[in-house]
C-alpha cells in the first residue's frame, strides 16, 4: 500500500479522477481496514491537492 501511495502522489495524478475513484472504493469496501486505507490514501491526496494549488497561486 505504501509504495502505491509514494507512486501516485510522484506521478502527480490528477486529484478529482482520484477522489471520485476513492470515494466510489469507499462505498463497496468489505471491511473496515479496508476503509481505513481507502479514507487515508484519498486525504493524502487532499493534502497533495492543496499544496499544489497553493504553489500555483504563489506564481
Amino acid at each position: 500500500m505504501l509504495a502505491s501511495i509514494k507512486s501516485i502522489i510522484h506521478q502527480k495524478a490528477g486529484g478529482t479522477a482520484l477522489a471520485e475513484y476513492y470515494r466510489s472504493r469507499l462505498n463497496t469496501a468489505h471491511s473496515v481496514l479496508e476503509q481505513e486505507a481507502i479514507l487515508y490514501m484519498s486525504s493524502l491526496l487532499s493534502l497533495y491537492d492543496w499544496d499544489t494549488q497553493d504553489n500555483q497561486e504563489r506564481k
